[in-house]
C-alpha cells in the first residue's frame, strides 16, 4: 500500500483528520443508503415475481379465449383489424438517488367493427383479454426493470462502502497513525534539545 501524499507537520496532521472524519461520515452515509435500498429492493423483487405470474395467467386465459375465438368465427376472425397500437406512460420515482419506473399506464384504441361478419362474442372476449394480457405484460416489465435497476445500484453502494471501510479508512488511519509517531519523534527531540541548550546557557 503506498503512503498517502499530505502537508507536512500539525498540518497535515489537521488535514488528515478531516479525511478521516469525511471517509467515517460517507461509510456511515453509504450504510443508511445500503440498508433502504436492500428494503426496496426486497419490495421489487417480491412485486416483480408477483406480476410476474399474474402476467402467465393473463396470457394463458387470452391463449384459451383466442381459440375458442378462432373455433366460433374462423382464423380470419382474429386478423388484426388496423387499429393503432397502444400506448404506454411510464411514471418514475427516485429513491435515494436512485431513479426506477413506479408504474405505467396503458392507453388502447378505441375498437372498431371490422367488415364482414359480426364478431362473436368469444372475440369481443378474446379481445379484452388480451388487452388484460398487455397489461399485465407492462406491469411486469415496469416491476422487472425496477428490480433491476435498485439490484445494481445496492451492488453498486456496497462496492464503494467496501472500498471505503477496507482501503480509504485503513490507509488513512495508518497514515494518520505515523505522522503522529513521527510528530511525537520530533518534539521528543525538540525537547532534549531544548534541555541541553538550557544547561549549556546555565553553565
Amino acid at each position: 500500500r503506498q503512503p498517502m501524499r499530505h502537508p507536512p507537520g500539525r498540518a497535515g496532521r489537521l488535514w488528515l483528520l478531516g479525511r478521516l472524519a469525511a471517509a467515517r461520515r460517507a461509510s456511515e452515509l453509504l450504510e443508511v443508503k445500503l440498508a433502504m435500498l436492500q428494503s426496496v429492493h426486497v419490495q421489487f423483487s417480491a412485486l416483480a415475481e408477483r406480476t410476474g405470474t399474474a402476467w402467465i395467467a393473463a396470457s394463458q386465459e387470452a391463449e384459451t379465449w383466442r381459440l375458442r375465438a378462432a373455433a366460433l368465427g374462423g382464423e380470419r376472425a382474429l386478423r388484426p383489424d388496423g387499429r393503432p397500437e397502444a400506448e404506454a406512460n411510464v411514471i418514475w420515482a427516485a429513491v435515494m438517488g436512485v431513479r426506477y419506473p413506479l408504474r405505467a399506464t396503458l392507453t388502447f384504441p378505441p375498437r372498431t367493427t371490422p367488415p364482414g361478419p359480426v364478431p362473436t362474442g368469444a372475440l369481443t372476449e378474446a379481445v379484452s383479454a388480451y388487452e388484460r394480457a398487455t397489461e399485465a405484460a407492462v406491469a411486469h416489465a415496469v416491476a422487472k426493470a425496477a428490480d433491476e435497476i435498485v439490484a445494481a445500484e445496492v451492488r453498486a453502494t456496497r462496492i464503494r462502502r467496501r472500498a471505503v471501510d477496507e482501503r480509504r479508512l485503513p490507509q488513512l488511519e495508518e497514515t494518520l497513525q505515523a505522522l503522529e509517531t513521527e510528530l511525537d519523534e520530533q518534539e521528543r527531540a525538540e525537547g532534549v534539545r531544548l534541555r541541553w541548550a538550557v544547561r549549556s546557557a546555565s553553565r
